[in-house]
């Protein structure tokens, strides 16, 4: 790795410590609060990567979104240091630095140290990269399994080496089980490695091996099914469903990849949150560069394979930016293609020229992703995708924190605030506590005495306006008390339901 590397990848690294709060922040608290409950439940019940658990199923707990792995990990660093979520986010930073620094060894690979080391710097510079790499969020766990995978298949097929191979497929294998839809697609640019190397003979007599992810995955598959649909028929909440066929939610439906608003959601979350808007014009110049060298065709090929990503995981796309976290390796090699192009050429007439020319180019876009991702001076246009990042809940965070102090532990908690979905778990993981999330509009005496059949103890409300007439009379018959949120005018009550 080139000596001039190790200043800025640092300086890149430091930008992230300066958001290590102790309490989750946006973008997506929600999807952080899932994954960081998993942990939080390891941590005070031990690590059971077969039953992790959500905070709003009440007593049933057991919901599987993807395998826990990352979780167990954070679980097992808070047993050695403690379990505040700085550590998880170390884990998680120290894992998206890993899925880097293979980025970093397949381009080596394919083409040079100097590419190599722009490609990672720029890599580590895209705004999508910058705020997710510290959360508590578990993508970048599978990306390093997609990046290793890769790099060492590519190993495996040069070297025509069984261990590399194998090592590939353990990769694989943990990838699949934590997020395929990350990893599939790298088939292609692999297939392409094998015809350039004309290693087809090796390759089919190794790819029994294969059989490892894909058996794993199936079997994965077939355990989340069960467990899910192992989830209790409470068809009297609203909105609520068990999570044992979840295509609809993968794959949507033919007729939305017709809706222009969702292409232009898209191109919004490209321009801005992975290329910063100045890497739009180095990305379609990279795009045009090198079409007879195989590292850059390869890479092309890497590219039209997260198209393929994208088209048959449309709606996942859509719903959540952070399913655009598999397009940074291969638009951050283009981008990066004409500034090396630039230093190349600069370097044979002058390196200190060079140097200094490659510093301000990169200088320019890491600036401009900060001022993006710490909201700086944003233009409307950046205001949609950008403003609330690393914005911590005060709200909620102070309203769980009363919650907390005022029921004992294993209660079980009816969480209202706002119209939020039952299965938000943002106020039940505030409060450490299990129970149910259930919108304002939904509450009704009939559900309340259901919840409390399923043993609900508890109801926490967030809310200034009054309930509806019925639950206001029906919650005159419990002890209540009331306390606001800090600094607030926001009230909140909580009745225990005996």
């Amino acid at each position: 790795m080139p000596s001039w590397f190790w200043l800025p990848a640092i300086l890149l690294v430091g930008l992230r410590l300066l958001h290590f709060g102790g309490e989750l922040d946006d973008p997506h608290i929600w999807r952080q609060a899932d994954t960081a409950n998993y942990i939080w439940d390891f941590y005070q019940n031990g690590v059971d990567l077969l039953h992790p658990s959500v905070c709003w199923m009440g007593a049933h707990k057991t919901v599987i979104f993807e395998f826990p792995l990352p979780e167990a990990m954070a679980t097992w660093v808070a047993r050695i240091f403690w379990p505040e979520l700085f550590w998880s986010r170390m884990l998680f930073l120290g894992i998206y630095l890993a899925g880097a620094a293979y980025f970093f060894k397949i381009i080596r690979f394919l083409t040079s140290s100097n590419l190599a080391a722009i490609s990672t710097l720029v890599y580590m510079m895209l705004p999508l990269g910058i705020v997710y790499s510290r959360a508590v969020h578990i993508d970048f766990s599978a990306v390093l399994c997609a990046h290793a995978m890769l790099y060492y298949f590519l190993k495996a097929i040069d070297r025509e080496s069984r261990g590399y191979f194998l090592a590939a497929m353990i990769c694989a294998t943990l990838g699949f089980l934590i997020k395929v839809p990350y990893l599939f697609y790298l088939a292609f640019p692999a297939v392409a490695y094998i015809q350039h190397r004309r290693q087809w003979r090796f390759f089919l007599r190794t790819s029994p091996l294969l059989l490892l992810p894909i058996l794993s995955f199936v079997a994965w598959q077939w355990h989340v099914t069960r467990v899910n649909g192992a989830m209790p028929d409470w068809t009297f909440i609203p909105e609520y469903r068990k999570m044992d066929d979840m295509k609809g939610w993968y794959f949507g439906r033919t007729g939305d990849r017709e809706v222009l608003a969702h292409w232009q959601l898209l191109w919004g979350r490209l321009k801005y949150e992975i290329l910063a808007v100045i890497g739009v014009p180095l990305l379609l110049l990279g795009g045009m560069m090198q079409w007879r060298n195989f590292g850059a065709n390869f890479m092309r090929i890497w590219a039209a394979g997260t198209l393929v990503y994208l088209m048959i995981f449309f709606m996942l796309n859509v719903h959540h930016d952070y399913y655009q976290i598999p397009y940074l390796a291969p638009l951050a090699f283009f981008v990066a293609l004409p500034l090396h192009g630039l230093f190349t050429f600069l370097a044979q007439r002058n390196r200190v020229v060079a140097g200094l020319a490659l510093t301000v180019c990169l200088g320019l876009f890491a600036l401009q992703s900060i001022r993006l991702t710490e909201g700086k001076s944003l233009n409307p246009g950046e205001k949609e995708y950008f403003g609330n990042y690393f914005k911590e809940d005060e709200l909620i965070l102070n309203a769980g924190a009363i919650i907390r102090d005022h029921t004992p532990e294993n209660a079980l908690v009816v969480a209202t605030f706002g119209g939020l979905d039952c299965r938000c778990p943002n106020l039940l993981y505030a409060a450490r506590r299990n129970g149910w999330s259930i919108a304002k509009q939904h509450l009704t005496p009939s559900m309340m005495q259901r919840l409390k059949q399923e043993g609900a103890t508890h109801f926490a409300l967030l809310q200034i306006d009054p309930m509806s007439m019925e639950m206001e009379a029906y919650v005159q018959q419990y002890k209540m008390e009331q306390h606001f949120v800090k600094g607030t005018h926001w009230p909140v009550r909580v009745y225990t339901l005996r």
